[in-house]
């Protein structure tokens, strides 16, 4: 005789359906018991191997924590998951090893095909998920996000100890008041080769990506920073961070930097490689902020929205480096200083001799050379070498006015 199953929760590792547990989705009914219940149903059946807890279609009320083992992959295919009647300090998805024993070779955990949204941005304390944690066994590595929303949480996604090996594709993280967040200083073993490909943030209150890790290497190939609220930024660092973008699309408007160092501590990295800046000129805000944040841009374009004067494009206080090469400029106005460096001490370098501008005439460069003259007055660029003909001596003199003998005419 001919058995047939009634429901696929009866067959051993295959996917379980939320609805067999009684999940509605109906926008009004709780389902967060029915949702934990066919997970937790899936560990059993599965015994730690190959585990996909499927949500069909519909928007499902959930009030409360759901607990995510990270060898699971939940599958969304577009399935809304409302978290917005949840507690305002509470966390909407925790995902970690539940289960015993090591995941390293169990790469199928993560999320697809969801949108999750919470209480609001304005409720600070509350996350959408949290990944890792402090305890034993509480871990989060080599996991995998594709297609999902993450918006109206406190911090949308949150990092914590254990979680490294992230990759975020065609995510759309956007209205938390940190719309990433990496952890934080008592955090250890996390943060580490976290990569978002094609991903949008955009319309955080405070910052889209937060780093105070101190061994933190995150990069970005593609996607966009978009307008976030006024007085966030883009990417805020300290630490020992590093932060890499490749064919990154920033877009902001003037009241905020794309790149700095809020706390002011560490000796974090920013690099730029093809990258697009677009805003509007500023008088008060430089378009990145290198205070003590090593930045490099090799690159890309900085498109300035009508007229005006951008006072500063990068600033660079004390010994931090600052190197930008190859950036062509696409404006009607004009910017005064594309690397402004501040009192301080030790090495701070600037080279942009390579810069083009478009329609636009070519600044000085950083080294001029000058025949038959006496010091100059001032100094355009980082320093003028010239012949004196006082003396007939090759001199260089520096913007802080220094003057050094190169060669004696002899």
């Amino acid at each position: 005789m001919a058995l047939t199953k009634v429901h696929n929760r009866m067959i051993k590792k295959s996917a379980i359906n939320i609805v067999d547990f009684g999940a509605v989705g109906d926008g009004v009914t709780d389902d967060t018991v029915a949702i934990q219940a066919a997970h937790d149903a899936l560990l059993d059946l599965s015994a730690n191997e190959l585990g996909i807890l499927f949500i069909p279609a519909g928007k499902y009320k959930v009030n409360g924590q759901l607990n995510i083992d990270a060898t699971v992959r939940v599958e969304g295919y577009g399935a809304t998951l409302d978290f917005s009647g949840m507690s305002t300090t509470g966390t909407a998805i925790v995902f970690k090893n539940i289960t015993t024993g090591s995941i390293f070779n169990l790469q199928i955990g993560g999320l697809s095909g969801l949108n999750i949204y919470g209480p609001g941005k304005a409720n600070t304390s509350s996350v959408g998920i949290f990944m890792g944690g402090g305890g034993a066994g509480e871990v989060a590595h080599e996991k995998s996000f594709y297609d999902c929303t993450i918006s109206e949480f406190g911090n949308g996604v949150e990092q914590d100890s254990n979680c490294y090996n992230i990759k975020f594709y065609n995510c759309h993280i956007y209205r938390n008041n940190i719309n990433f967040q990496a952890g934080g200083g008592s955090d250890t073993n996390f943060a580490e080769l976290i990569e978002f490909h094609g991903c949008l943030f955009a319309a955080a209150v405070t910052a889209s990506i937060r780093s105070r890790a101190n061994s933190m290497d995150l990069a970005l190939f593609g996607g966009s920073m978009d307008y976030n609220d006024t007085g966030a930024t883009a990417i805020d660092i300290a630490g020992d961070a590093i932060v890499s973008c490749f064919g990154v699309h920033f877009e902001d408007d003037v009241n905020n930097n794309f790149v700095e160092n809020v706390d002011n501590t560490g000796n974090p990295i920013a690099n730029f490689h093809g990258c697009t800046f677009t805003r509007a000129a500023s008088a008060s805000k430089e378009v990145l902020n290198g205070n003590r944040v090593h930045i490099s841009v090799n690159g890309g374009w900085f498109r300035m929205g009508g007229g005006g004067t951008q006072v500063n494009w990068l600033s660079s206080t004390g010994a931090y480096r600052a190197t930008v090469r190859d950036i062509i400029f696409v404006s009607t106005g004009s910017v005064t200083n594309w690397i402004n460096r501040s009192t301080g001490t030790g090495f701070n370098y600037q080279d942009n001799q390579n810069r083009i501008e478009i329609n636009k005439e070519m600044r000085l460069p950083n080294l001029s050379l000058t025949d038959g003259i006496t010091a100059p007055s001032t100094v355009s660029g980082q320093a003028q070498i010239y012949v004196d003909t006082a003396d007939g001596d090759l001199k260089i003199k520096f913007g802080d006015g220094t003057v050094k003998t190169i060669v004696v005419d002899t």
